[in-house]
């Protein structure tokens, strides 16, 4: 009997180091240790997928956010245009008319940030601040968006990057495909965000991140 046991020794040790992995892995990943998981909150914004002006409106300018100059949203921002264009003599009768123009059209001018900010809301795009922490977000008021320093580096300061997909062979080397959903990832870890995501959004599109809580 224990000659039998010394015999399969190597055997049963072959076997059991492999389980012993993968147990230990599983564990691992379905529960990883606290201090590994994300915890900076994160600012994206939302838009119809049908609405392509709003991809990519929302920058950060020395920490703030902000609506960049986009034409397909601020049209009546543009110099308003007299005379034939296609008369060669007339090309150079631009004019800007200013008793017309919005007010959001200067940035420089006390409330534009907020005004811009409004004309994007009204056109579908809604900002959210997520907390990792809890995995739940919170719509932002234009006051609270405009408030918040934000910092738009790809990586949080806890090794974080916020990511669409994720192929699950990032773990050891197991595969299960490639997801459609977004995640906060780095070397160890990918965990999934529930974010809010507008109804008529597929395959990434409709959302935008912008950038992490400071």
């Amino acid at each position: 009997m224990y000659m039998n046991i010394r015999e399969k020794a190597p055997l049963l040790i072959g076997l059991g180091l492999p389980a012993l992995f993968i147990v230990g892995v599983a564990f691992f990943v379905l529960f990883p240790v606290s201090s590994s998981l994300p915890k900076v909150n994160f600012v994206y914004a939302t838009y119809p997928s049908n609405t392509y002006e709003l991809q990519g409106a929302i920058i950060v300018v020395n920490g703030k956010i902000s609506i960049g100059n986009s034409y397909s949203i601020f049209r009546e921002c543009d110099p308003y245009i007299t005379g034939n264009v296609y008369d060669k003599q007339q090309v150079s009768t631009t004019v800007v008319n200013m008793q017309t123009r919005p007010d959001f059209c200067d940035t420089t001018l006390p409330g534009s940030s907020e005004k811009r900010l409004q004309k994007a809301l009204s056109m579908g795009l809604k900002v959210f601040e997520h907390n990792p922490a809890t995995n739940e977000s919170r719509e932002l008021t234009i006051d609270e968006a405009l408030r918040l320093n934000v910092s738009d580096v790809l990586e949080s300061p806890d090794g974080f990057e916020f990511t669409y997909g994720r192929n699950s062979g990032d773990f050891y080397g197991f595969s299960n495909g490639y997801s459609q959903d977004y995640y906060l990832k780095n070397n160890r870890y990918a965990t999934k965000m529930n974010l809010v995501i507008p109804a008529s959004s597929q395959y990434g599109s409709g959302v935008q991140f912008i950038g992490w809580v400071r």
